[in-house]
């Protein structure tokens, strides 16, 4: 079940609780067909729905994907050029990976099955970095309520 970095409740998350507010870059249509598309920074990207991206930097860009149970949700803010994340419709419980659902067109195998609940978080299109990376708390207004793992 390794899927590379990952984040992991410390906690218990109450759901609806904000968990990450991510910057990112503006990638406009034009830019985005000219120079990103089909390139390895297109599976970061996410869509605002009219043809430009955002770029998620930080750790925004490390969530996991999961079509099963995902249990974090994500709003794009493209005017404050964030995305929003926060734990979705039910807790978390502590020790648990905190997902986002990628969308239907992935470019990987999805071992987690192909039909995502109803409730599910935005599209996104991303890949995963496969290095190890251990015990790096991260930090929110809430406090250290999540750390990036290696789930190993």
């Amino acid at each position: 079940d390794l899927k590379g970095r990952g984040f992991f409740a410390t906690r218990d998350i109450p759901p609806f609780t904000h968990v990450h507010t991510a910057p990112c870059i503006l990638v406009s249509r034009d830019e985005y067909e000219s120079r990103m598309r089909h390139t390895i920074l297109d599976a970061y990207l996410f869509n605002c729905g009219d043809g430009d991206r955002l770029l998620s930097l930080g750790v925004g860009s490390l969530f996991n994907h999961s079509s099963r149970a995902p249990n974090v949700d994500y709003r794009i803010d493209k005017s404050a050029l964030t995305i929003l994340y926060s734990t979705s419709y039910r807790a978390v419980k502590a020790g648990e990976e905190l997902c986002i659902y990628y969308g239907d067109d992935l470019w990987f195998d999805d071992e987690d099955g192909k039909e995502p609940p109803s409730s599910s978080g935005g599209r996104a299109a991303r890949t995963r970095d496969r290095t190890q990376a251990r015990g790096n708390f991260l930090h929110s207004s809430n406090g250290s309520i999540y750390t990036m793992d290696n789930g190993g």
